[in-house]
Order: C-alpha cells, then structure tokens, then sequence
C-alpha cells in the first residue's frame, strides 16, 4: 500500500510540474500576498503556476496567464531574452515593477514589430486598454539593422496608465500617442536619452483627453512634440497637475509640428501651466528648433506658473 501511494505521489507531481505553459493557472495555484501572478528572471521557469514560490521566467508568459483586473508583480532582473516583443499588456492588466524603489531596478529591453497598420514602428510594450505599466525601466540600446521607427511604449487605446517607469534609449520615441489613445495617464516618468521623448500623432486628437504630470522629459533630442491635437501638460482640459521638467533637451523641450496630413480646423491652445523649463518665461519660436517651444504651425501656448528647472 505504501508503495502504491508514493508511485501515486510521484506521477501527480510530474503532471504538475510538466503543465503546458499555454494553458491557464489552476483556481489552487492563485499566487497569495496581493498579487495573481509572479515572474523571476533567475527563479522562474514557464511550466510553474506563477505563483510567488513557483514563478513564470517570462513576463510574457505572466501576462498570458493574466485576465481582466489581475496583477502580475515582475522580480528584479534584465528582461529580454526570451520575450515575445512587442509586449502585449492585456487589457484591465496591472504590470507592476519596482515603482517603491524607483525604475532601474526591473528592466525590459528589446523591441519587435508592430501588425499593420502600424508595421513600420517596433515597440517594446504595446498595451491593451485599462492596462497599467508600473516600475520598469524600458529600453532598448540594440542597434537593429531594419527599417522603421523604434518605440518605447506605443499608445493605441485607451485608459493607460504608464507610472513611475523610466523610458530610455530608444532611437527615435520614448512614447507615442496613436490613434485611439484616449484619456492615458503618464505620471511621474523618467523619459530621457530618446529620440524625441513624446509624440503625439492621432490626426483625429483622441489623445487629448490624455494627461501628463509629474514626469521628467529631459535630455532627449526632443522632448514633447505636438504632429496632432494631444494630451494636457497641465492646467488644462484633462486636470493635469502640470509639474513635469519640460528641460535639457538637445533641441526644443515642447513643439506644435505638424505631421503630414494633419490640418486641424481650429487654432489649438496647448495646456502647459505650472511646469519647469530651461527658461523663464520660456522661450517660443517658430524658427529655432532649439528653442523651449517650437511653434511651426501657429498653436496658443498656456505656460502659465512657469519655474526655472534646476
């Protein structure tokens, strides 16, 4: 009998431990301590549960697992190898970091293409709507020898939080605000050493409704540009706190440059209240792209409560 009992013991722990990745969690291996899933970079392997004591390697692999309203807390560790990218964050889906301790600690790095119709752009992350990215360091230094455009976060729905991420390194855009970007929330982010740190570029200004604040925009070649109606920097309709570091960006910290095709029916105001620059107040030009506003196509700028950045 005890015999017979241990061969019993011995088969279900191999079918446990040989679980097909692709197949959800068991209801008994929901991961304890506030958090649904787990990923570990040096502890984890894809065939565990994801749990806290048996985690994914990938976080891939953890957001596959994930459904609406979950949260998958990511270890510390260099996350690129092994990775599908671009990163697709489901939709309602927390990805959680090291925000306590600041970005830096949890770093995905790499990039991959994006389906039509945005095939030329490779991206590191592309979430889903209701997602949040949460304490990461998102970048990607390898030199790709393909056409396209390389993107940190690309933005193409609605109700994303991106929060206490640092964003770098990318060869042309930290983040990118597409069509059908709506009412994001980018809040207290390191975005520096891009290309151009933020675009907006939905020529229907869906992302208007988004807000930014809080952020540090500094030391890209050029901070935030405007190619369509975007998001509120502060004090504008969205209820953005303002209190980015709009600064020490190679070119312009803040432009209204219009993309191709792009010919909006109005003069826009631009809501930028409360925020630090290079200068104050800043300086505006239509001529001088290394001026702290760039303003090609004639917007209203609202700068007011300007500070002079440190």
């Amino acid at each position: 009998m005890a015999r017979m009992l241990l061969v019993a013991l011995l088969v279900l722990t191999a079918c446990h431990r040989h679980r097909d990745p692709e197949a959800g969690p068991a209801a008994s291996d929901a991961a304890p301590r506030g958090y649904d899933f787990y990923v570990d970079q040096f502890a984890g392997d894809d065939t565990y549960p994801g749990t806290m004591e048996l985690p994914f390697r990938t976080i891939t692999r953890g957001l596959k697992a994930a459904g609406a309203w979950q949260k998958v807390k990511v270890q510390p560790g260099l996350y690129g190898w092994g990775e599908e990218f671009p990163i697709v964050v489901p939709e309602n889906v927390t990805l959680i970091g090291d925000e306590a301790f600041g970005a830096g600690v949890v770093t995905i790095a790499g990039a991959g293409r994006l389906p039509d119709p945005f095939y030329r752009y490779w991206a590191a992350l592309d979430p889903r709507a209701g997602s949040a990215i949460v304490g990461f360091t998102i970048s990607n230094e390898t030199i790709m020898l393909v056409d396209g455009l390389f993107v940190g976060v690309f933005l193409r729905a609605g109700g994303i939080v991106l929060r206490g991420n640092q964003i770098t390194k990318h060869r042309h855009i930290g983040i990118y605000f597409g069509a059908g970007s709506t009412d994001a929330w980018i809040q207290r982010n390191l975005v520096s050493q891009n290309g151009t740190g933020v675009i907006f570029e939905d020529p229907e200004g869906e992302s208007a409704g988004s807000r930014l604040e809080q952020n540090e925009i500094t030391e890209n070649s050029y901070g935030v540009r405007f190619a369509a109606p975007g998001g509120d920097l502060g004090g504008g309709p969205a209820g953005s706190l303002g209190q980015n570091v709009l600064a020490r960006n190679t070119n312009y910290d803040l432009a209204y440059k219009l993309s191709g095709g792009v010919f909006p029916t109005t003069r826009p105001t631009i809501y930028a209240r409360d925020n630090y620059w290079d200068h104050v107040p800043p300086s505006i030009s239509t001529e001088d792209e290394t001026s702290d506003i760039y303003n090609v196509h004639g917007a209203d700028f609202d700068t007011s409560g300007a500070l002079l950045a440190e």
